[in-house]
């Protein structure tokens, strides 16, 4: 085991000078390399998401949106591709007038950061970055964005709040002209239904239960006409007499002769009759009969034209009560109509009496709403509600974020001492030359007694110093590369006179 190490440490010790010299050349290329990169420095500014001022018992701002929402549009608005252009134009952020609008955007889209911080019961929190090839642009771009932001978020919602006032107060118009219309509605059908109206429903079958009650008692009196003319023609046409049925101007004159004809028949009717009362009413049914025939003209001095007169009174009486009945039939079907219009008028009316009421309601609804939506929008026109303010503003950075030169070189080194290493590797691998008693087992497969080195005296020494002077100088560049870096200037572009080594290189492009 001693001994393999020993052989290994001497094949290093050998090889040292191939160690050096790619450690060497990899130090000085990388402090070429990290020389040439250009700093880039990071500015950074941090908002907050405040909560409003007024509480949302008293008076709630119109808003609603929730304030992550609110920072994502307002980061999706400030990434277009618009915004950023007049960033790039205003801060002079290029300097290659053929690079596309497209390519600018998106640069400056990936230098930028935006890290939104939320929690539940926690105040949202806004880091927002740029980087820069300048301090001073970063700081400024940086606070760019942050103003972008605060005057969006200020807009945002002021124009929420506007919008939704406007909205309401359109609708309170709108709504205030439709119960105008439907209040014109109601008025309109009412005049032009006016003897129609539900109001007057009550009347209308007040005098239809009157009209029929009189219908009633006109069919009773028909029916009583037709049974006393039956009656009449009858008794009549069995004894002679005339009845009186209905009034006329004779009626006096019968009515008397009926009676003493029925007085008379009383008395004969007796058991023992008084001669002398019997001649006494027959006399005076003569003289009753002879008013009568005088009250009579010539042609009608009988009896037969005293019974036809009488019919025909009865007939003109039924006729008279059969034609007031019609007239109050047709009274009821006016009036049946006029309830059925009624009733009509009142589903309808019903109806009307309902939107006006329904848009009564909406607008008073809507009169609330905008009266809210004011108290909203004087809310956050005075920006009282929930706003985004600026914890802290971005200062130029003191020195570059990257890139990191120390790190650049140290990589580069350790990446040269890899490839000497792998080489060292490789040139072990392809060198037979037998050096160790395991050596010469394995290559003749026989285990020697004893080993004796070979002694070359006769080998310069100049291989050797040379071997020596190329690891101590590339040791000695890769140990002053090391210290170079630490203490280099921050930002060697601000150094007066400082050429960027690609211009060093090509001075003519």
């Amino acid at each position: 085991m001693n001994t393999d190490l020993r052989f290994y440490l001497s094949i290093l010790r050998r090889r040292l000078p191939i160690l050096a010299l790619t450690g060497g050349v990899a130090a000085v290329l990388s402090v070429i390399y990290a020389l040439s990169l250009s700093p880039v420095y990071r500015a950074s500014a941090e908002l907050v998401m405040e909560p409003p001022q007024i509480s949302d018992e008293l008076a709630a701002s119109t808003v609603t949106s929730a304030g992550t929402e609110q920072l994502q549009i307002i980061e999706q608005r400030m990434m277009t591709r618009e915004n950023l252009l007049r960033m790039a134009d205003r801060f002079d952020l290029f300097d290659d007038p053929d690079l596309e609008p497209v390519d600018m955007a998106q640069n400056l889209r990936d230098r930028t950061e935006i890290d939104i911080d939320t929690g539940r019961d926690e105040a949202t929190l806004i880091r927002l970055a740029f980087r820069a090839d300048n301090a001073e642009k970063a700081a400024e771009v940086t606070n760019a964005f942050t103003t972008f932001m605060l005057e969006e978020n200020a807009q945002l919602r002021t124009n929420v709040a506007q919008q939704t006032a406007q909205f309401f107060q359109r609708e309170v118009e709108r709504l205030s002209q439709e119960v105008q219309q439907r209040s014109q509605s109601i008025l309109d059908f009412r005049l032009e239904n006016r003897d129609a109206l539900p109001e007057a429903l009550a009347d209308l079958r007040a005098r239809q239960s009157e009209r029929e009650t009189e219908l009633a008692e006109m069919r009773r009196e028909l029916d009583r006409l037709e049974d006393a003319r039956a009656d009449y023609v009858e008794s009549y046409q069995q004894s002679g007499r005339i009845g009186v049925v209905v009034e006329d101007d004779y009626t006096p004159f019968l009515r008397r002769l009926s009676s003493l004809q029925q007085e008379l028949d009383v008395v004969q009717a007796g058991d023992s009759p008084d001669p002398d009362r019997v001649s006494a009413l027959r006399a005076r049914i003569a003289s009753v009969e002879r008013g009568l025939r005088a009250q009579l003209s010539a042609d009608e001095s009988d009896a037969e034209n005293i019974y036809q007169r009488q019919l025909a009174s009865i007939d003109e009486e039924i006729e008279t009560r059969r034609e007031e009945m019609e007239r109050i039939e047709a009274t009821l079907d006016e009036l049946g109509e006029q309830i059925s219009a009624a009733l009509a008028s009142s589903i309808r009316l019903e109806a009307l009496n309902r939107d006006y009421q329904t848009a009564r309601e909406q607008y008073a609804a809507a009169v609330d709403r905008a009266a809210t939506a004011d108290t909203g929008d004087m809310i956050e026109t005075l920006s009282r509600g929930q706003r985004l303010t600026v914890l802290e503003r971005a200062l130029p950075p003191a020195r570059p974020e990257s890139p990191n030169r120390r790190l650049i070189v140290t990589g580069g080194m350790f990446a040269g001492l890899g490839l000497g290493a792998a080489i060292i590797l490789l040139l072990e691998q392809l060198n037979q030359t037998i050096r160790r008693p395991e050596d010469l087992t394995r290559a003749l497969g026989i285990a020697p007694f004893a080993t004796i080195p070979l002694l070359d005296a006769s080998r310069p020494t100049r291989r050797r110093r040379l071997w020596r002077r190329l690891t101590g100088a590339g040791g000695a560049v890769a140990i002053a590369a090391m210290l170079t870096i630490p203490h280099h200037s921050p930002d060697p572009m601000d150094e007066p006179g400082f050429v960027p080594l690609a211009e060093r290189m090509h001075p003519g492009g």
